[in-house]
């Protein structure tokens, strides 16, 4: 009785589990001069995109990324990734949106477009 018990929750758990989907999305910021000015654009292009949607937007830090949180108008979450590989610098945006509704597609492509102004 306790093991079918078990296995009801486990399966009860997996199922509620599959009906959330998360949504990710990344895309190619482009080429960039070096990591900190990659960074000091991330951290501008965040705070200028909040400001559009009349937002304040809270943005973190890391050694070679910058996050902006609960973007508007979905709630996105995205990540840049400022990267230098074969001695070339580029920048990477990761996108995410959790539930069933909007994808964060549309989010990260108008922070590339600001970032590639």
């Amino acid at each position: 009785m306790i093991l079918r018990g078990a296995i009801g929750g486990t399966l009860l758990a997996l199922v509620a589990g599959a009906a959330a989907a998360d949504h990710f999305t990344s895309i190619d910021l482009g080429r960039v001069s070096d990591r900190d000015t990659c960074m000091a654009q991330a951290r501008t292009v965040f705070e200028i995109y909040g400001r559009s949607y009349g937002a304040e937007v809270f943005v973190s830090s890391g050694s070679w990324t910058v996050s902006g949180w609960d973007l508007p108008p979905i709630g996105a979450d995205v990540n840049v990734m400022c990267v230098e590989v074969g001695g070339v610098w580029n920048a990477f945006a990761t996108g995410h949106v959790s539930g069933d509704g909007e994808t964060p597609e549309a989010t990260v492509e108008q922070l590339r477009d600001m970032f590639q102004k």
